[in-house]
């Protein structure tokens, strides 16, 4: 029995009859106002968190941090691969996957959500033709000749072609229009022409808004606000929702800087034809400098002298690991077994150069791995003492050779 039970039977013993009907009379209209107070409340709670758009069946809010792609986006991974390969843009396969993740996080057929874009109904694409139509619309802005991102590490370039996917090419346009500057025209408008802000983001979200509804923009509200921007018109914060997943998987947030400048750096991967020897070699050239630790190989702080190479090769699209394995020796050993060895008179950028110092037991005895770079100059995780050096190509103890994508 409840409390409200025990009660009227005491008051029903008390009052009697008569008296327990002008009691329940009495009380009724308590609680009436107690619901009315409830569903008030509820009522104004939902005006609160905004439920008139489509846009806020997802409104809970985002936290902007690094986040892991999803396991159902990584199982597309291969057939992402593949089709990246048409387009000679094989190691850009994390960005591609960061987008699929915030576009559907892999849970639907229409993995790049592009079916409205083909003038289809939402949702109504298989796959196949969605990763198709995603990955040509991605590329070909990746290559847009007023944005020609360099590499996978190119964040700035990258921002633009992100925003772009998301607003249309239209935005490219619109921040390299200088029709309207003169001589009163603040620098820093200037100064960002042709690039990516937020700022630039937001406003030319605002003059869509506004071409679509006679010149006058229409307001978003509630969390939709917050999280897409504060005008109708596609997602104000595209690159920030995609790069979270990037960035965690590729670009570290981490304390430790190269030592080579970014023009030196440049220098050297300008020179490289194959964009995913390139993007091993960049990613290998940016660590220069960072400290040496076995424990630590997989933190993106440290690193030893496999975990270089098998990051840098990730970077690239490639995972170089064998049998679950990506220290030195399995590294080699992937190579052997895939029939990417070469001899030394073939060495090209991004090769792997294998040595051996001592006997381990492990395959052909290897205990070390390096970099070629290019130029006669290698990256490696040398020890604890010199940490990732920029340093000459040397062939004492080599072993062999390895092209991760021969």
């Amino acid at each position: 029995m409840n409390k409200g039970m025990k009660a009227a039977g005491i008051a029903g013993k008390i009052l009697g009859k008569k008296g327990v009907l002008i009691l329940i009379v009495s009380i009724l209209p308590i609680f009436f106002l107690i619901g009315v107070v409830t569903s008030s409340t509820q009522m104004i709670t939902t005006i609160l968190i905004g439920g008139e758009e489509e846009e806020n069946k997802n409104d809970a809010e985002i936290v902007y941090e690094d986040c892991p792609v999803s396991p159902e986006v990584e199982a597309l991974r291969e057939e992402v691969l593949n089709e990246l390969k048409k387009y000679g843009k094989e190691a850009y396969i994390n960005l591609v996957l960061a987008l699929i993740m915030q576009e559907s996080g892999g849970r639907c057929e229409d993995v790049f959500q592009c079916s409205e874009s083909l003038g289809k109904a939402p949702n109504s694409i298989g796959r196949k033709e969605s990763i198709e139509h995603g990955v040509k619309v991605l590329c070909n802005l990746l290559d847009h000749e007023k944005v020609k991102v360099q590499t996978p590490l190119d964040i700035d370039h990258i921002k633009i072609a992100l925003q772009a996917y998301n607003y249309g090419s239209g935005y490219i346009n619109y921040i390299n229009d200088t029709s309207g500057f003169g001589n009163n025209t603040p620098q820093t408008l200037i100064d960002n022409i042709g690039k990516w802000t937020q700022e630039n983001a937001l406003a030319y979200q605002k003059k869509m808004s506004a071409a679509s509804n006679n010149g006058c923009p229409v307001p978003r509200t509630g969390a939709s606000a917050k999280t897409l921007g504060p005008y109708k018109y596609g997602d104000a914060y595209y690159t920030e929702h995609v790069l979270r997943y990037y960035q965690r998987t590729e670009i570290a947030k981490t304390g430790s800087k190269s030592s080579l400048t970014d023009q030196e750096i440049k220098d050297i991967t300008d020179k490289i034809n194959d964009t995913q020897a390139k993007s091993a070699c960049t990613f290998a050239l940016t660590k220069v400098g960072y400290p040496y630790s076995q424990p630590k190989r997989d933190s993106g702080e440290y690193f030893d002298c496999s975990s270089l190479a098998f990051y840098s090769w990730k970077y690239a699209g490639i995972n170089i690991s064998y049998d679950n394995s990506n220290v030195a020796a399995a590294e080699a050993h992937f190579c052997a077994a895939h029939g990417k060895v070469i001899s030394e008179s073939q060495m090209q950028p991004g090769d792997l150069i294998f040595y051996s110092y001592e006997k381990n037991g492990r395959y052909k005895n290897i205990s070390h791995v390096g970099i070629y770079v290019g130029d006669g100059k290698m990256v490696e995780a040398y020890n604890e003492e010199k940490g990732v050096i920029f340093t000459d190509y040397h062939n004492g103890s080599l072993v062999m050779i390895g092209r991760p994508h021969k």
